[in-house]
């Protein structure tokens, strides 16, 4: 093998190992990236449930409100029926 045989070959395997590293790195900022995201997700949809769940009780404290001022108003307006 002549000095230059050796010299490519050396060279070749040194952006071969140059490539390999480069996408090592991408994958690695790809895969902390995509964590990142995931981790961001799961707190957004937390507080969101939050909020929802928040919602939901101070609607059904409404609701039970309403159906009692309801039944009130049923008793307070009927009228017993004549006996027949």
């Amino acid at each position: 093998m002549t000095l230059f045989e050796a010299a490519t070959l050396a060279s070749n395997s040194a952006i071969g190992l140059s490539q390999i590293g480069i996408v090592w790195y991408a994958i690695r900022a790809m895969t902390r990236s995509a964590k990142d995201r995931g981790d961001e997700h799961d707190k957004r949809h937390a507080e969101t449930m939050a909020a929802q769940n928040k919602h939901h009780a101070e609607t059904m404290a409404a609701l039970e409100i309403q159906r009692q001022a309801l039944e009130t108003l049923i008793v307070r307006t009927g009228e017993p029926q004549p006996a027949s």
